[in-house]
């Protein structure tokens, strides 16, 4: 194919797809814990969250007014004895909210240092709240919780947030980061866990009992990019190993943006071009789609029920996107832009390694004997014209797709 000079470089890359995927995990059935699930992703602290089974911390259903629980404690049984509430309506109900703490520091590693650190915690629950509302018209915790959620400030156990499984009314946040003032996009990414994600029982059936596994590149994608289709607070997921197959990925990774983006484009889009939650309906789209199959992995269902393309045809544009996004007009070629980019405070500087890279004003450049990426992985190699050199002609052999 010609390629003109219409971007600063020419980028060839090599995915290699193919024809017949499942994205089946390979550990099926192994729920694994915390201290696994760190050991195995190795996410900075203050992005780590995760999930524990069982029935821990069940909250109650009454009293339902914020505050009013008894009894509530973190870490060896600590008690958490300092108490904010809230209330909102939502749905056209009251909706509750507390968060639990303690500011004494006799009890191992569960205070914070001052009332003023959990205020803001509230604020942040109900505007993800709010959001995921929004979004999807659905609700966590009518039945079961009496229509209160509640927050436990305590050390956390290798995680900076925790959303206990149903059927409880919890997320758990980390002392020690709430000490030192975070917790912000941490207690949004939980929120969006219990809000939205578990509010889709024969999805939540299918993957909970894989998880961690392999479903993370999508359950925990989400739930970090859920947090920049509240406001513009800067947050965006900013990482990819393009060696890695798509379904080794977990927190923190481009495609889950790019997904949902590239199918909202097309579906009808939640928001307009500004809004923080412009494009978000994609995940919506996902989540839909795999409650009505009971089943995690409907990617390339929703991807071509929605966009004129293939699901691999989806995969290389979200590849070519990876390099040439800073290039790229989102009016004219909108498959290879991100759109939070336009967002206040954020700033993608993402750039894929790169195999190997040229400068060309004639002749020709030839790589071979080039080792064959993973499944739904890839390389990219790129050419630099130089003067004289009007268009690049690119040619590739092998079982791989060239982009």
């Amino acid at each position: 194919m010609a390629i003109g000079k219409l971007f600063r470089s020419v980028a060839l890359t090599l995915v290699l797809i193919p024809s017949l995927v499942s994205f089946t995990p390979a550990d099926a059935g192994q729920a694994q814990g915390p201290a696994q699930m760190q050991a195995q992703a190795e996410p900075s602290l203050d992005e780590l969250s995760e999930w524990v089974d069982g029935e821990l911390d069940v909250g109650p259903s009454a009293p339902t007014t914020s505050c009013s629980d008894t009894g509530v404690t973190g870490n060896e049984s600590h008690p958490l004895d300092e108490c904010q509430g809230t209330s909102f309506t939502l749905a056209s109900n009251t909706w509750y909210l507390s968060v639990y703490y303690t500011l004494d520091t006799g009890t191992g590693n569960d205070w914070i240092l001052t009332h003023t650190q959990a205020t803001p915690i509230l604020g942040w629950m109900q505007a993800a709240y709010e959001a995921y509302y929004e979004q999807t018209g659905r609700t966590y915790g009518s039945s079961v919780c009496g229509r209160h959620i509640r927050a436990k400030i305590m050390r956390g156990d290798g995680w900076s947030g925790i959303a206990y499984w149903p059927n409880s009314c919890y997320i758990g946040l980390d002392a020690p980061m709430i000490r030192g003032n975070g917790g912000h996009h941490t207690t949004m990414h939980e929120m969006r866990h219990k809000v939205v994600q578990f509010t889709y029982p024969n999805c939540l059936s299918d993957w909970k009992g894989d998880y961690p596994g392999h479903t993370i590149y999508i359950v925990e994608g989400d739930a970090d990019y859920g947090p920049s289709t509240v406001g513009d607070y800067g947050f965006m997921n900013s990482g990819y190993d393009p060696s890695k197959s798509l379904n080794q990925h977990g927190y923190n990774n481009l495609f889950s943006p790019y997904y949902s983006e590239h199918v909202d484009l097309y579906a009808g889009p939640i928001g307009s071009p500004g809004d923080p939650d412009y494009l978000a309906g994609g995940m919506i789209e996902h989540w839909k789609e795999c409650d009505a199959q009971s089943d995690l992995y409907v990617q390339r269902d929703v991807v071509q029920a929605f966009t004129p393309f293939s699901m691999e045809e989806f995969f290389l544009n979200f590849f070519a996107a990876l390099y040439l996004h800073a290039y790229a007009d989102p009016a004219t070629q909108p498959e290879l832009y991100f759109f939070e980019e336009d967002a206040p405070g954020v700033t993608l500087t993402y750039s894929p390694p790169l195999a190997a890279n040229v400068g060309l004003a004639s002749g020709s450049q030839s790589w071979t004997s080039e080792s064959t990426p993973d499944t739904w992985a890839g390389k990219t190699y790129e050419i630099m014209p130089m003067s004289g050199c009007d268009y690049v002609m690119l040619e590739g052999t092998g079982t791989g797709t060239l982009g």
